[in-house]
């Protein structure tokens, strides 16, 4: 019997039982079932009985109503908040919580009996696309506390960081009557539903800030970093990191921004996007399932941080303000400073258009092209999800069909061209 790769959906329907909705995407036709048997349905109540049945393509549309619908109410669950005093005997993870978030960061501010008990905002992907930039803006923002590093603590312990914002607005003097945003940074969220489920246990309107990249320029990016970064004797050449290979979440796989976006549940699925997404859940590390939550998405171009148009700078930080729902200004992009970007060679580090990664890189052209056409025709038209400067924004996500390399070659030869002008031009002076 051919294996069913599975791609699960979960909904939760108030405070009562959580249904789980498996759609398992059928890699061959059995013969003993019908055509018209499109994948499995798979419930689960809160006794544990499990009920088989067949999911037909009328399910399918049904569950996409469902999805396209905004969760009018959200039970916010406060069950760790009420264990919290229970639970503080629990230090695995805690210190780590106290050292990103610092005291004194907060000491001036005023949270008053109903702060956020959870997250207002999370920077959750992807790596190497400004999101260590942006931790570095909003630590300089005097309505923010955030941690100084990553924070990926969500999965396994989510109690540990609600407890530790609670201690911290515990601490709080109240001198001033401003309202901290309390929010993290970990751009590897993105890959992983289960750490969307585990940010609903403490909040229900955190805020999602996510980044993306020319799939060619960002896996160029992160191969760099994780190379200098670790031993020479753990490193996977940049050759091997296929679909079905990663290293430190460093693969082909990952630059397919929108299966990971799927998972947020912001748009419908077509019978094509469960499939695709089942595909690649024989891999754990890879498994995509759809994660259904109230939460709004602010999704920008990495080149947006870096925009030389002062007019569409303003514009980006006065959105990216009002999204966070900020009274003062972010700082000017260019007084921050860049984060992680340094120009140093190290020989760890690989040209992406080098002849010897051309296979690779065509496999990430057409990736990129793929994930781009998604992006613009369906997820930026979700109520919930926002883009600054959207004319830029499509520019910018439509140039990843293009190969890079071929930029770079006709910036090489504007280059020659101008200095062999110069030269020629010196020498009719003398």
């Amino acid at each position: 019997m051919e294996k069913l790769a599975l791609v699960h959906h979960k909904r939760r329907f108030g405070s009562g039982s959580m249904k789980t909705v498996t759609l398992c995407a059928i890699s061959a036709a059995f013969a003993a079932c019908s055509t018209s048997l499109l994948c499995v349905l798979l419930l689960k109540d809160r006794s544990n009985n499990t009920v088989f049945g067949g999911c037909t393509q009328l399910m399918l549309e049904e569950l996409n109503q469902k999805l396209d619908q905004p969760l009018v109410q959200f039970q916010h669950s406060v069950n760790g908040m009420n264990s919290l005093r229970s639970h503080l005997a629990e230090e695995r993870h805690l210190d780590d919580a106290r050292n990103a978030f610092p005291a004194d960061k907060v000491r001036d501010a005023q949270i008053s009996n109903q702060a956020s008990q959870g997250l207002d905002f999370a920077i959750i992907g992807w790596p190497k696309t400004g999101t260590s930039f942006l931790m570095s803006l909003f630590a300089k923002h005097p309505e923010i506390t955030m941690p100084e590093k990553e924070f990926c603590e969500l999965p396994a312990v989510p109690d540990n960081l609600t407890r530790f914002i609670q201690e911290t607005h515990d601490k709080v003097s109240l001198a001033k009557s401003t309202r901290q945003k309390t929010g993290i940074k970990c751009p590897t969220i993105i890959k992983d539903a289960y750490q969307i489920e585990s940010l609903m246990k403490l909040s229900s309107d955190t805020r999602l800030i996510v980044g993306v990249r020319h799939p060619v320029l960002w896996f160029e990016r992160v191969k760099e970093v994780y190379d200098k970064n670790f031993p020479k004797s753990d490193i996977i050449p940049a050759l091997h990191l296929n679909s079905q290979t990663h290293w430190k979440s460093c693969s082909v796989a990952f630059a397919k921004f929108d299966l990971f976006l799927k998972q947020l549940a912001k748009v419908s699925l077509t019978m094509d996007d469960t499939f695709e997404m089942g595909k690649t859940s024989h891999n754990p590390f890879w498994a995509k399932r759809v994660a259904v939550n109230p939460y709004k998405v602010f999704i920008y171009a990495s080149e947006q941080l870096s925009d030389a148009d002062t007019s569409r700078q303003d514009q980006f930080r006065e959105d990216l303000e009002d999204y966070l729902g900020l009274d003062s200004p972010f700082l000017n992009f260019n007084e921050v400073g860049k984060v992680n970007s340094n120009k140093l060679i190290y020989p760890e580090c690989i040209d992406i258009c080098d002849p010897q990664y051309d296979k690779i890189r065509q496999t990430l052209l057409q990736i990129g092209k793929k994930s781009s056409k998604w992006i613009i025709r369906k997820f930026i038209k979700s109520k919930d999800v926002y883009v600054s400067n959207e004319e830029h924004f499509i520019k910018s996500v439509n140039s990843w069909g293009r190969d890079p390399c071929e930029v770079r070659n006709e910036d090489v030869r504007n280059v020659v061209s101008s200095y062999k002008g110069e030269t020629e031009r010196k020498v009719l002076v003398v």
